[in-house]
């Protein structure tokens, strides 16, 4: 006997999904025709081309059924079966295979693919829906023929890219040049791409191709800068490559909205005084456009008696030293930027300490930094600010923040808030003074993401003991006014798991303090044997 369909709306089966773990609609793919339907479009939502096996191969062939093919709309390229280069080869044949990463060892006997690259390039043809591409090309391995030509027709009129609105791209700067050359001679052919991610990674042996590979990228984003409307931009490097002359080549972006910026500033150099600022230079140029800037510094591991360059230009002295070969650095508290909406910043450790301890004020010469004390002059109109979790901020740090979000009377009085709506930081301790500031400061605040170290590093004792003054403190204070919508606090990593978890004791704290209704952020996913707990919400309306 058949059993019988389980027939529900369509809304309350989302809604049931929703609570279930991403994947879960394949496995109820039998239930009705709904879940069916739902189903293949999960399966097919996006097509990998990583591996030259059977089952790639049969996915491909899959496309020319209409069906299949109108499901799909991203599309993910990382072609390990490509062959390695020749070190890589004599590599892997040495007593040191093991150490190879294995999908080094994965190399197709295939011809390198070529069939299942002229079967993906006839199939991709059929996916009219296809709107995200993603390909990633690293340096282990070699360019055939047979992978450029398929790259190359992908941009083709008749292929995915008439279509296509974000392109992202990780490549190594050896193969920069070919990526440049198929895309500018297909521009026209790509007349609605909006969004370009571009990421250089550079290993210690592509050092000196790196200028010319950023390059290729100015040239990249010039070919399509009448469509652009979100630029990411993204210089891994090994060592110390500073990656401020690409700047200089970016090409002015009429529609530019959305711009990001990961690189490396060379801490061993001086800004050139008689050089134009090339980031402030290129954000004044989109000045009446921009709504949204992530600046962020790949210096994450310097010694904590430096700056870089990118944190200098981020912030600005608290003072100004007597020596007069400190320069005062034209930075970002001299931009305007009134469609700025958010802000995401990534700053590195030397930000992050407090070196106003000092009695000076000043390490090496060095002016102590603030996080800049404008904003409200910067970006008037600013929702949402990240500082990226790369270092947690020390007290001072955090205190210095508040304050910049208070615009100061001229009678020295108290300040007018900030109309900040979602703030989002790395604190080193949850102490009840943050809450206590950041309520003063910032009393439209919607929204409160923090990730602290909590109890990383101590003794379980001190642990329970830090816990419990926490709560102590926290319930003699009361924040009736506070607009605060949304909370997620989370600690770690620690000893026993690599990944940060939900603070749900200190959310639930918090939330006795307020008088609205406070939706408390719960959701993880770790590999250690931390029960799931129930959830009010997973994310902010």
């Amino acid at each position: 006997m058949v059993a019988p369909e389980i027939d529900l709306p369509a809304e309350l089966w989302l809604k049931i999904l929703g609570y279930l773990p991403k994947g879960t609609a394949r496995k109820m793919i039998g239930v009705n025709r709904f879940l069916f339907e739902l189903a293949l479009d999960d399966l097919y939502q996006e097509i990998k081309l990583i591996h030259d096996d059977e089952t790639t191969l049969k996915t491909f062939k899959q496309l020319h059924h209409t069906n299949i093919a109108n499901r799909v709309h991203s599309c993910l390229i990382y072609p390990e079966f490509l062959p390695p280069h020749d070190d890589e080869t004599q590599y892997l044949t040495s007593t040191h295979q093991k150490k190879v990463p294995k999908f080094l060892r994965r190399v197709s006997n295939n011809q390198n693919g070529q069939t299942l690259l002229e079967t993906a390039k006839h199939a991709l043809r059929l996916c009219p829906n296809i709107e995200e591409v993603t390909i990633i090309l690293d340096h282990y391995r070699v360019m055939t023929s047979s992978c450029k030509t398929f790259l190359s027709s992908l941009w083709s009129p008749t292929s995915i890219g008439r279509n296509l609105r974000k392109l992202a791209i990780d490549t190594a700067p050896s193969h920069s040049e070919m990526v440049e050359r198929s895309l500018v001679k297909h521009s026209r052919a790509l007349s609605k791409l909006q969004e370009l991610e571009l990421t250089l990674t550079i290993e210690a042996h592509d050092d000196h191709d790196a200028p010319s590979a950023m390059l290729h990228f100015s040239l990249v984003i010039s070919a399509f800068k009448s469509t652009l409307t979100s630029v990411t931009i993204t210089a891994r490097a090994r060592m110390q490559y500073d990656s401020r002359s690409f700047l200089r080549f970016l090409p002015f972006i009429p529609n530019l909205r959305k711009f990001s910026l990961e690189c490396h500033y060379d801490v061993a150099s001086r800004a050139d005084p008689d050089q134009p600022d090339a980031l402030g230079t290129f954000l004044d140029k989109h000045s009446s456009t921009l709504e949204h800037l992530t600046i962020e510094s790949s210096s994450y591991e310097h010694e904590y008696a430096f700056e870089d360059l990118l944190t200098r230009w981020l912030s600005e002295p608290d003072q100004q030293p007597n020596d007069s070969t400190c320069l005062k650095d034209r930075g970002f508290s001299q931009m305007v930027l009134p469609k700025l909406h958010t802000l995401e910043i990534g700053l590195s450790v030397s930000w992050s300490n407090n070196y106003s301890e000092s009695p000076s004020g000043f390490i090496n010469n060095k002016p102590s930094r603030k996080l800049v004390s404008n904003l409200k002059e910067i970006a008037p109109n600013l929702i949402s600010l990240v500082l990226l979790p790369h270092v947690a901020l020390a007290p001072i740090r955090v205190s210095q923040l508040a304050n910049s979000l208070t615009k100061p009377l001229n009678d020295g009085n108290a300040g007018v808030a900030f109309n900040l709506e979602k703030l989002s930081l790395f604190s080193r301790n949850l102490y009840p003074e943050l809450f206590d500031m950041f309520s003063a400061s910032l009393p439209r605040l919607k929204s409160l993401h923090l990730r602290t170290r909590g109890t990383a590093g101590r003794r379980r004792e001190e642990g329970i003991q830090i816990k419990k003054d926490f709560r102590s403190d926290m319930e003699k204070r009361h924040y009736p006014h506070w607009e605060l919508r949304y909370l997620r606090i989370v600690d770690g990593p620690n000893a026993w798991c690599p990944v940060v978890h939900p603070d749900i004791t200190a959310m639930k704290v918090v939330k006795r303090c307020l008088s609205n209704n406070l939706t408390l952020d719960f959701a993880f996913h770790c590999p250690c044997e931390m029960v799931a707990v129930g959830l009010e919400s997973t994310k902010y309306p």
